[in-house]
């Protein structure tokens, strides 16, 4: 078993290997100031926000008042930034590479290593019939909308950075399980794995249908008919 010290050390190291890279890139001279806007109500403190003159200064705000937290996995704010930097895609995919290998370092639950009776049991209160049903469902489509299932689960909780499953996790799944029954699994496994670690009250089964009609996630064609079918099971 890992331990979470030299886990939090790896991360760490990453992050800071990403942001030295990150200043290299972004020009001394670029402006902050409409940048900086866009945190104006996440961000406590007129003194500290009005201190803010760099980009350097804006992450070192965040990371002190835990808005981007590396060992959560709370990078949400990082990716908002890299997406109005108007940089090279190069950033992006070096945001994603930090992303991935955090993720990999803080749930390793998705190794091929780990056996079948652990994946299936972390998932113990979403039935099968339930993972059927939208397997099926989602098959239909011959779409990615499991994707954007699993991508959006927990859209509208208050703990959505710190649970959310992300675009290089969905990826990794998709690549180890060939079919949607058994990456639906996965999914919904390390979401309620999340959901342990940070006290989500609402039921996996709650979450899943809230989902499944959640128009930021699905558009206006969402899943309110498999929404009714999960809530009468």
């Amino acid at each position: 078993m890992v331990n979470s010290t030299e886990t939090d050390l790896e991360i760490d190291q990453l992050y800071s290997q990403f942001k030295d890279q990150l200043f290299s890139i972004v020009q001394k001279t670029f402006s902050v100031s409409t940048l900086k806007n866009k945190f104006e109500n996440e961000l406590q403190g007129r003194r500290q926000f009005e201190r803010i003159q760099t980009l350097g200064d804006l992450i070192l705000e965040l990371e002190k008042q835990m808005i981007i937290v590396p060992e959560r996995r709370q990078l949400h704010s990082l990716k908002l930034i890299i997406e109005n930097l108007n940089q090279s895609r190069e950033l992006f995919h070096l945001y994603q590479e930090l992303d991935e290998s955090i993720g990999a370092l803080s749930h390793p639950i998705i190794h091929e290593e780990i056996s079948p009776e652990y994946k299936v049991s972390a998932v113990e209160s979403v039935s099968d019939m339930v993972i059927e049903k939208m397997a099926h469902t989602f098959d239909r489509t011959r779409g990615s909308d499991w994707e954007r299932f699993a991508e959006g689960l927990g859209n509208t909780l208050q703990e959505r950075n710190e649970i959310r499953i992300q675009p290089g996790e969905v990826d990794v799944i998709e690549r180890l399980h060939h079919d949607t029954r058994t990456r639906l699994r996965e999914v919904l496994k390390m979401f309620g794995t999340r959901c342990i670690q940070v006290n989500v009250s609402k039921s996996l089964v709650q979450i899943i249908v809230e989902t499944l009609r959640d128009e930021q996630v699905f558009g206006k064609f969402t899943y309110n008919r498999l929404a009714r079918q999960i809530e009468s099971l």
